[in-house]
């Protein structure tokens, strides 16, 4: 009688552990589109002849964009991980601030690479007490690449970092949706060449810089 108990009591046990397992496996998928701002880097050069003039700012075009998001809850049921895609199809453009003229360099691909995590101020769509909206915000870390859509100017990679706020609303278990806002801000590093061109030619800044991009996104959550 005693074995059989014990045997009970593991099976229990067990079955505890797997369902709080299972809980904590349970992750989530987001397709989102929306639309980005911003993308300028002041105080660069744009010369392979006059390296010390540094009167020129480097500019994204505003543009749609989308992407994808992972997340995965954690031991805590505020806390998840997230890594992240996103992409924008736009140009780059040198502007000279002494004669106020525009350049236009080539169009570009800007993809948004990051890991991060995400805190929702509310429990999850299982709990009973669950909210129909969860607002969170976040922080991920990565790397920003702008591939040109030339073969005349190298790709480049850079470090950025993201903070983000929103909210999540459920439709079911399973289905949800998501809506937020994003900044990524991209380091250029002081005094080096990017955007090279096959001439020599690059834009640099004298001291390190900022690029700020802000984004307004949509997305259907996908919950498993």
């Amino acid at each position: 009688m005693k074995k059989t108990f014990w045997k009970l009591l593991m099976l229990a046990a067990l079955v505890e552990l797997a369902g709080a397992q299972a809980h904590a496996a349970r992750y989530e998928i987001t397709a989102f589109g929306g639309y980005r701002w911003g993308g300028k880097v002041e105080g660069g050069n744009y010369s392979a002849t006059t390296p010390d003039d540094y009167g020129y700012d480097l500019k994204a075009n505003n543009g749609p964009n989308f992407g994808l998001v992972a997340d995965w809850n954690t031991l805590s049921p505020h806390l998840q991980l997230e890594v992240f895609w996103e992409h924008q199809a736009t140009d780059l453009r040198i502007r000279d601030n002494v004669t106020g003229e525009q350049y236009a360099l080539f169009d570009v691909n800007v993809d948004y690479w990051h890991a991060g995590i995400l805190y929702e101020f509310s429990q999850p769509y299982e709990d009973a007490a669950s909210p129909p909206v969860r607002p969170f915000i976040g922080l991920t870390l990565g790397a920003t690449r702008f591939g040109p859509q030339t073969d005349r100017y190298e790709t480049a990679w850079r470090f950025s970092v993201g903070f983000m706020g929103g909210v999540k609303t459920s439709v079911n278990e399973r289905v949800g949706l998501r809506f937020q806002s994003r900044l990524m801000t991209t380091y250029f590093q002081g005094n080096s060449g990017t955007f090279c061109d096959n001439t020599g030619v690059c834009f640099r800044v004298l001291d390190a810089s900022l690029m700020n991009q802000i984004d307004l996104t949509a997305g259907v959550i996908f919950t498993f």
